[in-house]
């Protein structure tokens, strides 16, 4: 990976050549990035997605109960923003054989299933999933973000702070507010028609766009 200088433009860009699903030679050229670094990033991440790598991380939760499960993972708020999708495996007891695991993620519906532990061969087995039958309720987020867009103004960009002063009613920090928006993208897309995306940056800014409905 190499990243090149845009002595015009004082900026960084990468120029690379790669093979699409077809197996065609396809060349890739991004401009506008502040540094080498942010250059090379930038290829790396697009080298994996387009190779179908998954990179699966195994991580504790904290012991402290919460009533969203996935605020219960131990750590920085950044690791769920993070990633793509998370699983979080709980049991009622310490000694059932039947756990539930939450499944949440960009590129799958919010899942529940019901998993049981068979002893005798010392895996999980999946017993029922409560998709079908669960309606998920109204995310106050998506629903203030859906209201603040309107037909005058369909289109915002700006970082989690500014987002939050035009959402008085969202009593979430900056870094709360960035996390759930990157586990819900695929929800505010799919149910309110709002593209959501960040850019990276010296300050990291939010792009919301409302999209025609066909």
């Amino acid at each position: 990976m190499a990243a090149y200088k845009d002595e015009q433009r004082g900026t960084w860009y990468v120029s690379f050549h790669y093979y699409d699903w077809t197996g065609k030679n396809c060349r890739k050229v991004k401009r506008g990035f502040k540094t080498k670094r942010e250059a090379t990033e930038w290829e790396h991440h697009f080298r994996m997605k387009k190779s179908g790598v998954c990179l699966l991380v195994v991580h504790h939760t904290r012991k402290l109960e919460s009533e969203d499960s996935f605020d219960m993972i131990s750590g920085t708020n950044g690791l769920l923003g993070a990633a793509d999708g998370a699983f979080i495996m709980h049991k009622k007891k310490r000694t059932d054989n039947t756990a539930v695991m939450d499944i949440v993620g960009r590129d799958q519906p919010d899942q529940e299933l019901t998993i049981e532990f068979d002893r005798e061969q010392c895996i999980w087995k999946f017993q029922k999933a409560e998709t079908e039958l669960w309606k998920q309720p109204p995310n106050p987020l998506l629903e203030a973000i859906n209201e603040f867009l309107t037909e005058e103004m369909q289109e915002w960009e700006g970082t989690a702070t500014e987002l939050l002063k035009q959402l008085p009613d969202m009593q979430l920090s900056a870094n709360v507010l960035s996390r759930r928006l990157n586990v819900v993208n695929s929800q505010l897309l799919n149910d309110y028609g709002i593209f959501y995306d960040n850019k990276r940056g010296h300050e990291r800014k939010i792009i919301l766009k409302r999209l025609e409905q066909k």
